[in-house]
């Protein structure tokens, strides 16, 4: 049986709102009950068949994990290294990710995971997202699980794209034991490039953010131990059926 997935009960929705409306960003620890947590980072390590997700030349690529496999050592090194020089000179991302979202409107089989499809969008959870935010519009919500390890990162976007009704970004963190000097840092940028804050992906917290908002995700480095893992997506406006 599945772990409920259950807000911690100390949850102050009144301070965290008086928080993000300072700023229109909030950094929340212990956003769950602890056993829903450890479930989460349980399944998020030991049962989602990732896959490794990038861009190139405008167009989105998912590579799942047995088409990796089969790649010549030779090709994957050529890929990432292309990749990776691609950051120096235009927005470029390069992770693992599972499109939770997807899966569950598809129905693509049944995980463990897709119970945060549900969880995200469960009338509660909208209810204290609007609380906090004040963003009265928000109607669904989409998600991904999303892993990140050595050599990986995501660079400065601000996630406002036409005709999604994106409102809010969020991030749910369940990565142990992650240092600031592994990078993967969640930092947000001024109009200068400037760095006016950086989350840690503190284990069972919660970032949210107004969009837009320049931000990005820090290379991870090469010494690095185990991987960043998260669920991300955003609070979205409109019909659900109109993703």
């Amino acid at each position: 049986m599945n772990q409920p997935i259950l807000f911690n009960s100390e949850l102050d929705s009144g301070l965290c709102r008086r928080t993000f409306q300072n700023c229109g960003r909030i950094h929340i620890p212990a956003i769950l009950e602890r056993s829903s947590a450890d479930w989460l980072h349980h399944v998020l390590q030991e049962e989602v068949p990732w896959q490794l997700h990038f861009n190139e030349a405008g167009k989105n690529y998912d590579l799942h994990r047995d088409q990796v496999a089969v790649l010549p050592e030779s090709k994957r090194v050529m890929l990432i290294e292309q990749l990776t020089r691609n950051a120096g000179t235009r927005f470029q991302y390069l992770f693992h990710n599972y499109p939770i979202s997807d899966a569950v409107l598809q129905n693509t089989g049944a995980i463990s995971i897709h119970d945060f499809h549900a969880f995200v969008n469960a009338p509660d959870t909208l209810r204290i997202i609007r609380d906090i935010t004040g963003a009265a519009d928000i109607t669904f919500a989409d998600c991904q699980a999303t892993r990140y390890q050595a050599g990986q990162f995501l660079t400065t976007h601000n996630d406002d794209l036409e005709g999604k009704d994106r409102r809010i970004a969020y991030v749910f963190n369940f990565t142990r034991d992650w240092r600031p000097d592994f990078g993967g840092l969640l930092l947000f940028l001024d109009e200068q490039g400037h760095i006016e804050e950086g989350y840690l992906p503190l284990f069972n917290s919660l970032n949210l953010f107004r969009i837009p908002a320049l931000h990005c995700v820090s290379y991870v480095t090469p010494f690095a131990i185990g991987g960043r893992y998260s669920i991300s997506g955003w609070f979205r406006a409109g019909p659900a059926a109109g993703r």
